[in-house]
């Protein structure tokens, strides 16, 4: 029973987002106005479908965004990265956690005035034994070294 509600909550939920990518002669805006996750907000799915069809040359990635999901992050970063157009990243309001992540990926990076960009370290939520728990702090000890290694590189500061 608890399965059936999640997935009708689920898909109500996805009924609601209206994640798109605008585009206007050579240039489009993709808004990443929400969390970021394949659950609540908008998933690198939704990013990288987007993406696959848009012939531009420049993209405006406009972010107002709590973050969540680094993995998700991490894929939309990606797919960015990857894509020909120049990416030019703008924090209209609030880009945290994943969504600093996912600006990482733009050719230019600019903020609004009053603007928040917040970064910390990985977190998440677990449930087990001792074992379980020693294998979640692993885990995110990668994590934290992988974004870490990415700001790094974007920025051109020592990991430090």
């Amino acid at each position: 029973m608890r399965n059936k509600l999640m997935n009708l909550i689920k898909d109500n939920l996805q009924e609601k987002r209206d994640f798109r990518v605008r585009s206007e002669g050579d240039e489009a805006t993709l808004y990443l106005y929400d969390v970021i996750d394949d659950f609540w907000g908008i998933s690198a799915e939704m990013v990288a479908r987007e993406l696959a069809d848009l012939d531009v040359s420049t993209i405006h990635l406009r972010i107002n965004s709590p973050g969540s999901d680094v993995f998700d992050g991490r894929a939309i970063q990606t797919a960015l990265a990857q894509h020909p157009a120049r990416v030019v990243a703008h924090s209209d309001g609030l880009a945290a956690s994943a969504a600093t992540f996912v600006s990482t990926a733009a050719d230019e990076i600019r903020m609004t005035d009053g603007g928040f960009y917040m970064i910390h370290k990985g977190w998440t939520l677990a449930i087990g034994n001792a074992d379980d728990m020693r294998s979640v702090a692993g885990l995110l000890d990668q994590v934290d070294e992988s974004i870490v290694r990415t700001y790094a590189t974007r920025s051109g500061q020592s990991e430090d």
